[in-house]
């Protein structure tokens, strides 16, 4: 292969890195692996750096990996460009809840923190939106929910995970 192979795929994993860093508290009470699933389009950042959002157009997921049976709290924000809408949220095909979105405008509001009783190995936290994704003027891409700053705490309210 090219040395431009091996170049661009060094810049890609640095431009992952920077763009998904994982904060580990370390011991048996953090995820092994975070990664995001199949659903999400391309994570974008406000100019000022400070906020991030990923939308779906129908449903994307969260991968996470453990070492030991653990009970984390997900806190973050959700937002749906269409109101009301409703969004399942579901850890490894079963309903963890249900997300009810109202108001009169789009706005990303935080969400209640919610417990995910994660099991040894491989955990698919899954979003789904009730509503269809739609177009807006000023972007072609199917939108329908956005998701920012997921984090996972464990029970002492250390923080294991943030996507920043």
């Amino acid at each position: 292969m090219s040395s431009g192979f091996y170049r661009y795929s060094l810049y890609f994993l640095m431009a992952f890195a920077l763009a998904f860093p994982a904060c580990f508290g370390g011991g048996s009470d953090g995820p092994k692996n975070i990664v995001l699933g199949p659903g999400w389009h391309n994570l974008e950042r406000s100019p000022d750096g400070k906020n991030w959002w990923l939308w779906t157009k129908d449903k994307g997921q969260i991968v996470v990996e453990v070492d030991t049976d653990v009970t984390l709290t997900m806190r973050g924000g959700v937002g749906s460009i269409q109101l009301p809408n409703k969004i399942e949220v579901t850890l490894n095909g079963q309903k963890a809840a249900t997300w009810e979105i109202g108001g009169d405008k789009y706005e990303q509001k935080p969400f209640q923190p919610l417990p995910l009783n994660l099991k040894v190995g491989r955990n698919i936290i899954e979003f789904t939106s009730a509503n269809k994704a739609t177009t807006i003027p000023t972007d072609t891409r199917e939108l329908a929910i956005a998701i920012d700053d997921i984090s996972l705490t464990a029970g002492d309210g250390k923080v294991v995970f943030a996507l920043q």
